[in-house]
């Protein structure tokens, strides 16, 4: 488990790849469909930029309804990373540039000797459940999701394995779900069964459930 935390890379940010928000805000919170159901999996989450990101996008667009607000299951292959996730505490400079200006109102400012630090607050930690997952291996019993992140992980794969986790993937997914991947990864060539909704954003084909 030591050689995984030490070979694992966490390169994240908040609110990374913001189009991605944009649609979610646009294409899927907005659809009443989803309401009451909705399952979102943040498949690689490392320290936890990218779930709590989205449940800030829920909640800032939802409100506090909590029939309406998205269950989020976070994982990742690092313990280390997702005990970094859990505290969901978080230097003040993460929340430089690039954040919407709405983002302060869901932390709680740290003092005395956790100065210049945020924590999540607990209403959005409660949202996000993290577990360990490897992608690589058969996928333990998760459910199935609306929404699926698995975003800038896929291209330390190899063509094999990256096939191998898309249809892992996508067996995963609600009809009519998505599947978001990194901007600067493709699914060309890859036995998927998706449809290509725009750059990065691929759509299991059928009607809501």
């Amino acid at each position: 488990m030591e050689l995984i935390d030490a070979l694992t890379t966490n390169h994240t940010s908040f609110f990374r790849e913001q189009a991605h928000f944009d649609f979610l805000v646009q294409n899927i919170l907005s659809d009443r469909n989803w309401r009451g159901h909705l399952r979102i999996w943040s498949a690689a989450s490392s320290t936890g930029e990218e779930p709590y990101s989205i449940a800030f996008t829920a909640r800032e667009n939802l409100g506090s309804r909590s029939l309406d607000i998205p269950r989020i299951l976070a994982t990742d292959i690092s313990t280390r990373v997702l005990e970094t996730a859990r505290k969901g505490m978080y230097k003040a400079d993460r929340f430089q540039g690039g954040v919407p200006s709405w983002l302060r109102k869901h932390l709680l400012r740290g003092e005395n000797r956790w100065e210049g630090w945020y924590r999540i607050r607990p209403e959005i930690s409660a949202m996000v459940d993290f577990r360990r997952v490897n992608l690589i291996d058969p996928l333990p019993q998760l459910g199935r999701f609306g929404v699926i992140f698995c975003r800038n992980v896929m291209i330390y794969f190899s063509r094999t394995t990256q096939e191998k986790v898309v249809k892992r993937l996508a067996a995963c997914l609600e009809p009519g779900g998505y599947l978001f991947i990194g901007h600067s990864e493709s699914l060309t060539g890859i036995d998927h069964g998706l449809e290509q909704i725009q750059p990065a954003i691929y759509r299991n084909r059928g009607g809501h459930r």
